[in-house]
């Protein structure tokens, strides 16, 4: 009985491990269309094919060229406008000893780095040596999303301790690079930290009150065996707090840089004098960024609201501000928002306080 299930398991493992597969993703170059050729009448979805030759440019493949037959659908939208000299990405699928190729999309590197060079070289112009400081806190807050956030939350820890860890972090050398005044670098971190965390309170309370999941769509289930244990509603926390890091950030080094100038100009002005130049400044900055950042999420937004607007017969409206993905997008806009209202009394209060108190005893 023991020898039966010994080769039983042999057997099983042999078939486990009996299919080699390999995935990958090359770059390369369309150098020819050798010809078209019709589609038979299985293919009823086909208007015809391209034969085409097809160089690979990793270095591991040695400019390898391979010949590779390319469906052109009926339906337009399905087919990318190849030609000859088109880079590409080409998809290599390896099953034991059986290659096959299929064309994944148009290899855009060169046209990122192009875009990313007229965006640095601009900031670098325009704001000089204010420019670099920005684009190296930039570096840095990126580098701490990819090295600290992301792989934090992939091991299970709370997405929202580490959203606001990120956002100190970010905060802190944001403002120190690119301000010299250390009692307005004081000012801008608390009023921002404050600020944003009020909005991740906001959000962690109509999370659970809205009883949103952090699945916002069917797709999301089927990366239910990716993410493992990545707390999902936490995760619609988080990016709250850091989708309204830049905008509360913004408020609270503009409030505090410019009550800092009055009081300068002007060392007679009191608490209240202050806290009234605070709040009308406030007034004006709020109307504009929260505007930005409500626009900036229903920009990313667009190409659904299109489709809910276009089938509003389906769509009525109880169904639209219950639905998940509207849901999650209404408190990232309303959540950050309150953020950046919040912060203005905030800064202003911390700005009288704190200049008013550094000013009289330079005076005495």
């Amino acid at each position: 009985m023991k020898k039966i299930l010994l080769l039983m398991l042999i057997f099983i493992s042999t078939l486990s491990f009996a299919n080699d597969i390999k995935e990958e993703y090359l770059s390369a170059k369309i150098i020819n269309i050798l010809s078209k050729e019709k589609a038979t009448q299985e293919d009823e979805n086909v208007e015809y094919y391209l034969n085409l030759k097809i160089k690979i440019l990793d270095k591991n493949y040695k400019n390898q060229i391979i010949t590779l037959k390319y469906p052109i659908y009926k339906n337009k939208i399905y087919n990318l406008n190849i030609k000859k000299g088109s880079k590409i990405v080409l998809y290599k699928y390896t099953e034991d000893e059986n290659q096959e190729y299929y064309i994944f999309s148009f290899n855009n590197n060169v046209a990122i780095i192009i875009l990313i060079s007229i965006f640095l070289t601009l900031v670098v112009l325009i704001a000089k040596k204010s420019g670099i400081k920005a684009i190296i806190a930039l570096i840095i807050s990126l580098l701490f999303v990819y090295k600290l956030l992301i792989p934090g939350i992939l091991k299970g820890y709370s997405p929202i301790v580490l959203a606001v860890i990120f956002s100190t972090l970010s905060t802190v050398i944001t403002i120190y690079l690119n301000n010299d005044n250390s009692i307005k670098k004081i000012v801008a971190i608390i009023s921002t930290l404050l600020g944003v965390i009020f909005s991740g309170i906001i959000s962690l309370i109509f999370v659970k009150y809205l009883n949103i999941t952090g699945y916002s769509n069917t797709e999301s289930y089927s990366y239910m065996y990716i993410l493992g244990q990545v707390n999902l509603k936490e995760i619609v926390s988080a990016g709250i707090i850091i989708g309204a890091l830049g905008a509360v950030m913004d408020i609270g080094v503009s409030i505090s840089s410019a009550l800092w100038e009055l009081k300068e100009q002007n060392p007679e002005m009191n608490e209240k004098e202050l806290i009234n130049s605070g709040m009308n400044i406030g007034k004006d900055v709020i109307g504009t960024m929260v505007n930005t950042l409500i626009l900036a999420y229903v920009g990313s937004s667009i190409f659904t609201i299109l489709l809910i607007v276009a089938q509003n017969s389906k769509f009525p409206l109880i169904r639209v501000l219950n639905t998940e993905f509207i849901l999650i997008e209404l408190l990232r806009g309303l959540a950050g928002s309150i953020g950046i209202v919040i912060v203005v009394p905030i800064a202003t209060f911390l700005s009288s306080k704190i200049y008013t108190r550094h000013f009289s005893k330079k005076m005495v």
